[in-house]
This record gives structure tokens, C-alpha cells and sequence, in this order.
């Protein structure tokens, strides 16, 4: 696309959206802790997005507390609000998912404390 508008010496004018998800990765890329952290939220949503008794087990966690049923959001490298999607959620259904893994085998590496305070932000207040 950059090539076709230089060829017609169109000025180009990126999309902004697209420029946020290569400033967010670049920042992500450079701050090792955050990426790591990225990483095992979204082990954690793909473990139970693709189990599903991992996730009927998180459902019943829910049933349970008698929340709502919210399903787990997974991350997508083209949006740039994805990763944020990831973490709130996993903060709503934070009580249920750290009960389920008691009833599950082959579980990935869970958050720790330290990942959800950092997950909240309020490490930052």
C-alpha cells in the first residue's frame, strides 16, 4: 500500500490505530517484566479457551459465586486494545479462575500474586 501511494506521489498518511499497535508493541517489546507478564495472561486464556473442561470448570466457578458467565478474551496482535480486553477480564473472573486450577490437570504456569497487583495497576498507585 506505502509503495502504490509513493508510486502516484500521493502524500501517505498512516492509520492511526495501526500506529498506536506498533508504539504499544515496540513499549511492550522494551519492558521485559510487562511482556512476560503479557505472556502468561494470555497462556492462562488460551489453556482455557481451549479446554473445555477448564473452561466448564470456570463456568462453574462462576455458577458457583453467582456471578455472571464471562467468558475469557484472548489477545490479538492486530488490535491494539486486544491485550487490554485480556487483563480487565481476567481481573472480573479473577476469584473464579484462581479456584478452578485446583480441579485441573495439565495447567499452565497461573498468575501470581505479584502478576495481579501488577495486572491492577495498583502497583502504580
Amino acid at each position: 500500500m506505502v509503495a502504490a501511494i509513493k508510486h502516484l506521489s500521493i502524500r501517505h498518511i498512516p492509520c492511526v490505530a495501526h500506529t498506536i499497535n506498533l508504539v504499544l508493541a515496540d513499549s511492550i517489546k522494551n519492558t521485559p517484566t510487562l511482556a512476560v507478564l503479557l505472556d502468561h495472561c494470555a497462556d492462562v486464556v488460551t489453556y482455557f479457551k481451549q479446554s473445555n473442561i477448564a473452561n466448564a470448570e470456570l463456568s462453574n466457578m462462576q455458577d458457583i459465586a453467582g456471578k455472571q458467565q464471562l467468558r475469557l478474551v484472548q489477545y490479538v496482535a492486530t488490535r491494539w486494545n486486544s491485550r487490554l480486553a485480556m487483563i480487565a477480564r481476567l481481573l472480573e473472573v479473577k476469584d473464579e479462575l484462581v479456584l478452578a486450577p485446583s480441579h485441573l490437570a495439565n495447567t499452565p504456569r497461573f498468575l501470581t500474586v505479584e502478576d495481579w497487583t501488577v495486572s491492577s495497576g495498583s502497583e502504580f498507585n
